[in-house]
């Protein structure tokens, strides 16, 4: 035999012979995922992560797994800052002011975002999706959750796109966090100030990963704070990724317009229950003052159209927020 082939014989005994018991360093150290950038790591596809199983031991669940997902996703908001703005500087020596400006606020936001992500409570989630990115043929969806979205009520969303013949929906999720949803309303608050949060490298991540497949028509579906997420998504992405997108924004804290970014089309629907039209979190809309300017710039009017759901006052009109479950019933008023 060989010396190279005995130098392998001798690597695989070491391996089938290695103790299965891991320490707690090498358990911690498992949920990191290993990625060469940022765009590696969020784009694995989430079997690739040694999963605990439903019996493992609490320490694991509960703290060594959420550890580890911060760690990844602060490593991928700090990568993600970084680029932005090594970028704004290119652009800036290349002449190109204006996208100069648009990098280095992108690169504020982001570079925030490292501190919003743990006052929100998605720094604690898998950085990889909950269903792995699937795009085969011109043709995808993406579904974007709205404010207090638990696993159960993502499902639910999803197997009523599977009701109406959609299947393989990419889902940008957004999980709620902290006293049954109090990190939602952080988020509403930091995102419209600014703030680009993990959520939103998440959405661009989607939309950039469907342009680099082929996808020619990107259906974009987003209820709520998704809508948010969304829009930071969008300002991010390279440009040329969105025109894409058929984005079709249902209840959303923002206004999304076509012209801004480029996109495919866009329809903004506004619940409109027994003639009370309500926005979920209204605040929102007006305490970005960058609102006003991108409806002077962009708007024609014409952007929201107003739809009932299939349960009568879906939405208390006494309530900032709306139910969780509500979007079940007016998605397929929107769907195809």
């Amino acid at each position: 035999m060989g010396l190279m082939a005995l130098d392998r014989l001798n690597a695989i005994n070491k391996i089938e012979n290695r103790v299965d018991s891991q320490s707690v360093s090498s358990s911690y150290s498992s949920y990191v995922p290993s990625a060469t950038s940022y765009k590696d790591l969020i784009q694995t596809p989430s079997t690739s992560i040694n999963q605990p199983s439903s019996s493992g031991n609490w320490l694991t669940n509960n703290i060594f797994k959420p550890i580890g997902n911060a760690l990844a996703n602060t490593g991928i908001q700090i990568g993600r800052t970084a680029e932005e703005g090594v970028n704004s500087i290119g652009s800036l020596l290349t002449g190109n002011f204006g996208e100069a400006a648009q990098r280095f606020g992108n690169t504020l936001g982001l570079g925030a975002g490292v501190a919003a992500n743990f006052l929100t409570g998605d720094v604690w989630d898998d950085p990889l999706y909950a269903h792995s990115l699937k795009f085969n043929g011109p043709n995808a969806t993406v579904y974007g959750n709205g404010m207090l979205t638990d696993d159960d009520d993502l499902d639910r969303t999803l197997d009523r796109f599977q009701i109406s013949g959609i299947n393989n929906v990419n889902a940008v999720t957004n999980k709620k966090h902290y006293l049954g949803g109090g990190g939602d309303v952080v988020q509403a608050l930091l995102t419209t100030l600014g703030v680009k949060d993990i959520t939103a490298i998440r959405a661009e991540t989607t939309i950039e990963a469907a342009k680099n497949a082929g996808v020619t028509n990107l259906d974009y579906y987003a209820h709520s704070q998704g809508v948010r997420t969304a829009y930071g998504g969008m300002t991010l992405a390279d440009k040329a990724s969105l025109d894409i997108v058929n984005f079709k924004g249902m209840g959303g804290q923002m206004t999304i317009y076509e012209n801004e970014f480029n996109l495919k089309s866009v329809m903004n629907y506004r619940i409109d229950d027994g003639g009370a039209k309500i926005d979920p979190i209204p605040l929102s809309q007006y305490l970005d003052p960058m609102n006003y300017t991108r409806k002077i710039l962009y708007g024609s009017g014409n952007e929201v159209t107003n739809i009932s759901s299939s349960t009568p006052n879906a939405f208390n009109a006494s309530s900032l927020s709306p139910s969780r479950h509500d979007v079940l019933n007016y998605l397929p008023k929107v769907l195809p």
